[in-house]
């Protein structure tokens, strides 16, 4: 139970229960006529096809698992089980590789969080991960943070839109008084791309963040860690492209229900 999360929202109107573990969000919300599972923004953004990069990286990290294996001029005959070995070592090298890159985003989304929290709690800085990629991203990120004087207004906050029925959690949302002197709603990045859909994922958390709040007009920035150099790169999603990334993003919506849905007469 340690996982469960439950908060409150619209003055109360709504509960809504995370379980970090699944990353599920079960919503009441009577007046909307909500009850049960609801989804989140990134279960209704994977359904977009991202098979073109992932392929090519993919294609990558097995042969860069083939060059960790062999040396220069080296004199050997492989056996069968050492190409089975191989060929299996080929298959899974794009599991390992992913999994450690979830696991440096996490560390340097935690580190964010808190070293958010101990400045509005007038706390010491939080002590910084020890591996070296979460370590470049968490200095990549505090660099940034100090450079703008970032002003949480929320760390890590579950944002509900009821009009249109999904749900979520921003990373940060906060008054950036040296950025265009407004509001904004922030996403951390430690992938080495940049790609659309973290257009249609700012614009998803704007439009619920707005919703629960009444402001308008919120900003949107993606923040690049750099795993490998600690540095950072920001990316201010242009006002006039909003609208557009909103409507992309909801009309994703309804293809995610009708997977679901499929998914469950298999």
């Amino acid at each position: 139970m340690g996982d469960l999360r439950i908060v409150k929202l619209y003055n109360d109107e709504v509960e809504v229960s995370y379980r970090q573990g699944k990353h599920t969000y079960t919503v009441r919300d009577p007046k909307n006529g909500v009850d049960g599972l609801l989804p989140s923004v990134t279960q209704i953004l994977s359904v977009l096809d991202k098979s073109g990069p992932l392929v090519g990286w993919a294609t990558r990290c097995g042969a860069n698992y083939i060059k960790s294996k062999f040396k220069a001029n080296e004199e050997w005959w492989p056996s069968q089980a050492d190409i089975d070995n191989l060929a299996e070592g080929v298959r899974s090298a794009h599991r390992k590789v992913s999994k450690a890159a979830r696991d440096i985003g996490s560390q340097a989304h935690d580190w964010v969080a808190s070293y958010l929290a101990a400045q509005a709690a007038g706390d010491d800085i939080p002590a910084f991960p020890e591996d070296p990629p979460a370590l470049n991203c968490c200095t990549a990120a505090k660099a940034w943070l100090d450079s703008v004087k970032l002003r949480p207004v929320a760390i890590e906050e579950i944002v509900y839109s009821r009009r249109h029925k999904y749900i979520g959690t921003v990373d940060a949302a906060g008054g950036l008084v040296e950025i265009e002197g407004r509001p904004a709603v922030i996403d951390w990045k430690s992938s080495k791309g940049l790609y659309n859909e973290y257009r249609f994922q700012l614009a998803a958390y704007r439009c619920a963040y707005e919703e629960m709040t009444g402001l308008e007009g919120l900003g949107r920035y993606v923040v690049k860690l750099g795993k490998e150099d600690g540095e950072f790169e920001v990316f201010p999603l242009a006002e006039a492209d909003y609208g557009a990334d909103l409507a992309a993003f909801l009309g994703l919506m309804p293809a995610a229900k009708r997977l679901k849905e499929l998914a469950g007469k298999s």
